[in-house]
């Protein structure tokens, strides 16, 4: 090759298999540069230095380019021939599957090396079409390629249905996304009851009553509708309630087209849901003819365990940090001197896989008592955003999942120093904080009525005068643990004095001490409002 034309790619009809033939009789390298339809191969030694770059269109010319590939594999020794590409999408799938069933190997390039070459052999930090054949052509014949292996039927499959599922996903959030946002401008009352997200029933509400007109115009049949789609769940309360408010709904009157995009909405939310679920059927009868899709499908889920197992299957790599590293949660710094960069993950390879497991991590960290322990430790705990600490649970479970997919069974003492975590004293301590908190709401309630007797009015008038504004339970809205902790300190204060002015006069008769006097019941009120919109 020239210096003046160093990448210069002549048509595939110009190629001279017979000229080229002595000088790769030891073996060569075709490599390949895929894209939609322009192709460019590179004919290379087993040396990496450049014989021939040429051009091809896909499909039109493919045949051309394999005619080639068969000259030269009956040219040169046998086993001596080897195609290396990059894996660039589906793109070249195609001729991967002509090339393995005519038995020529396939070697895979990482489009990362490639990448971070092109500065390395001619000095120019610049990437195009034919460079980066030739940059394919040289890793490969560096060793810095991986020979491709067709993967089983069981993996294709479970691929097929994840990425079918993912897609139906994104559908039906986007459905619950515009139903969410239509509801607050025409219902705003049926977030109250319902949640489009949660059961099915609301989904099968708005199908067949969309707005709140329709619920009006004939209330029994709606009750009896709900009930039968919740199969008896929703309570009469709630069923009633929904039904009055739709009666008194604050939203903009809907028009028949807007009805008609409720109903759309709903009915393709509700038909993804059905579908996921059946998906996930679908997915779960795999787990018969592969055994690590079955111990992870049991301890991560049905979906998590199937994205693993399709995209990034742990026992194609030989370490758990190499499966780490697999699925972009190994770490990244850029430092310079005084400079000190951000740790961060490199985020390389399938985001599908990321994603999953970030909710399995939040699964985790609700439902494992260590796991919770560890998380809460970390340091991105304490900063603004805890998504650090949840990462760093991601990394911890990342080498859980790639022994038990070899076999091995789940252990929290394997994964986390329980020593360290100091699980019984930390469950007794919430224990006593929890009953401590239920004590002091007791003593709450307690001194309210008292004060609502001392008032003079009964509990039923109290709730609906203006002294004494309806109070939330305590599952609802917080109690002000600061006016409760001043309660307390006042009544031992009160104690304190007099006991102290009993023992001054010894000769008195003794008195029960008075009971410390309540605060007014519109200030406890309003400080328990305040309370609860702080813990809010």
């Amino acid at each position: 090759m020239t210096r003046k034309h160093t990448y210069k790619a002549e048509p595939v009809e110009r190629v001279r298999v017979e000229a080229l033939l002595p000088l790769v009789t030891a073996g060569c390298i075709v490599a390949l540069d895929v894209a939609k339809q322009k192709f460019v191969a590179a004919l290379a030694t087993l040396a990496g230095d450049v014989l021939k770059l040429f051009r091809f269109e896909h499909p039109t010319e493919t045949k051309k380019f394999l005619a080639i590939v068969m000259e030269l594999r009956a040219g040169v020794e046998r086993g001596k021939l080897k195609v290396a590409m990059e894996p660039t999408g589906t793109y070249g799938d195609a001729i991967r599957h002509q090339l393995v069933k005519a038995d020529v190997p396939v070697w895979m390039v990482s489009p990362k090396r490639t990448h971070d070459s092109q500065e390395l052999f001619d000095g120019v930090r610049s990437l195009h079409d034919p460079k980066s054949a030739v940059l394919v052509a040289k890793l490969c014949a560096m060793n810095l390629a991986t020979l491709w292996q067709p993967p089983e039927p069981t993996r294709r499959q479970l691929r097929a249905l994840t990425e079918l599922r993912a897609h139906e996903q994104g559908h039906e959030e986007r459905c619950y996304g515009r139903l969410e946002a239509i509801l607050a401008r025409h219902w705003p009352e049926l977030g109250r009851f319902m949640n489009v997200r949660g059961p099915k029933s609301a989904l099968r509400l708005l199908s067949s009553y969309p707005s709140p007109a329709h619920v009006c115009a004939d209330p029994d049949a709606v009750a009896s509708f709900l009930q039968k789609a919740s199969r008896g769940n929703l309570s009469t309360e709630t069923v009633q309630g929904l039904i009055a408010d739709a009666k008194s709904s604050l939203g903009v009157p809907m028009v028949e087209e807007e009805e008609q995009y409720v109903r759309r909405l709903a009915t393709e939310a509700l038909e993804m849901r059905q579908h996921a679920e059946q998906l996930e059927v679908s997915m779960s009868k795999h787990a018969q003819d592969d055994a690590a899709l079955g111990r992870l499908m049991g301890w991560m889920g049905v979906f998590t365990a199937a994205v693993l197992i399709a995209l990034c299957d742990p026992r194609q790599y030989a370490t758990a940090r190499q499966f780490e590293k697999a699925c972009g949660l190994n770490l990244r710094e850029k430092s310079s001197g005084e400079h000190a960069g951000r740790v961060s993950i490199t985020k390389r390879g399938p985001g599908l896989v990321r994603q999953v497991l970030y909710l399995f991590a939040l699964r985790m960290i609700q439902g494992s008592v260590a796991c919770r322990i560890w998380y809460k430790r970390r340091r991105g705990y304490t900063a603004d955003s805890k998504q650090r600490a949840v990462v760093a649970v991601m990394r911890k479970l990342v080498r859980a999942i790639f022994h038990v997919a070899r076999g091995n069974e789940f252990n929290e003492s394997k994964l986390f120093d329980l020593r360290r975590l100091d699980l019984e004293g930390d469950e007794a301590k919430r224990k006593l904080e929890a009953d401590e908190a239920k004590r002091k709401l007791e003593a709450d309630e307690a001194l309210e009525v008292d004060a609502v007797k001392r008032s003079g009015i009964d509990g039923g008038s109290a709730r609906n005068s203006k002294r004494l504004p309806a109070r939330p339970s305590a599952s609802q809205v917080p109690f002000d643990r600061r006016l409760l902790a001043a309660i307390e300190a006042a009544r031992e204060a009160h104690e304190l004095l007099a006991r102290a002015d009993t023992r001054q006069r010894p000769g008195k008769d003794l008195q029960p001490p008075m009971e410390p006097r309540p605060i007014a019941c519109e200030t406890n009120h309003t400080h328990a409002a305040k309370g609860a919109r702080a813990f809010a």
